[in-house]
């Protein structure tokens, strides 16, 4: 009787041991998500876009999208994101969803259900970009948009420390204009100014980042309901929030 027993008791072992001894395998990406990603991709209306894209650890997600054919200026929006245990990224913007899959040359812009665009994937990878320091934010930078005549908006940055950055956005050739003083914090290669630091009663967050590999800044809000908060300090119509052009 005790032989069936013993049967039974060898085979387990021998199933644990054969378990054991099987290579590992790990669903963790080639690319962790936590860093900057930034590179062109087509867009749906076959025009292209430069797009970046900043992954943070508590699991927050900012996008900048600039429309490089289109006369209209850099987007950003902030958002969630999530990963499967594929690996695969799903974010959640105000404008709708963005779907990634980390990979050994960078992250990829996957299709509305989540697959690859297979022949095309290359033109759909946003290569990993190191974080700016304030080195590369100091100086004026200039609305674009200015022709050398008339209205002209600067913004003036240079940095206290290593992570904390004065703002300054002024005017001329004009009547009215913007005026705007505040202080904000450089972290991953983003400058953040929240709005109630200067007008109490305000809610939105200024974000600074770059727009493309040009030297240019795109200044808006990190939700996109609070963009209208940015006219506040001008006047004649005018905006903080745009794209703006290092001056030299």
């Amino acid at each position: 009787m005790k032989q069936p027993i013993f049967t039974f008791t060898a085979v387990l072992l021998f199933t644990l041991l054969a378990a054991a001894c099987q290579p590992k395998t790990s669903s963790a990406p080639a690319s962790s998500p936590e860093e900057v990603h930034t590179g062109p991709h087509p867009g749906d209306d076959g025009n292209g876009i430069g797009t970046t894209v900043t992954f943070h650890p508590d699991g927050t997600v900012v996008k900048s999208t600039h429309y490089e054919k289109a006369d209209r200026p850099t987007m950003t929006e902030s958002g969630q994101w999530k990963m499967n245990d594929r690996g695969r990224i799903t974010a959640v913007f105000p404008s709708g969803k963005l779907r990634f899959q980390p990979g050994s040359k960078g992250m990829e812009i996957l299709d509305i259900h989540g697959h690859s665009y297979h022949k095309e994937h290359e033109k759909y990878i946003l290569r990993k970009s190191s974080a700016k320091d304030s080195a590369y934010f100091t100086g004026n930078w200039a609305l674009e948009g200015y022709n050398g005549k008339g209205y002209r908006q600067i913004m003036k940055i240079h940095g206290e420390t290593a992570n904390d950055i004065m703002v300054s956005i002024g005017f001329s050739g004009a009547r009215k204009g913007c005026q705007f003083s505040g202080k904000g914090v450089l972290s991953d290669g983003q400058i953040t100014i929240p709005l109630k630091n200067t007008a109490p009663d305000m809610k939105g967050t200024i974000i600074i980042r770059p727009a493309d590999e040009n030297e240019t800044l795109s200044l808006s809000t990190l939700n996109p309901e609070d963009r209208n908060e940015l006219m506040y300090f001008c006047g004649g119509g005018a905006s903080l929030a745009g794209d703006y052009k290092k001056l030299q």
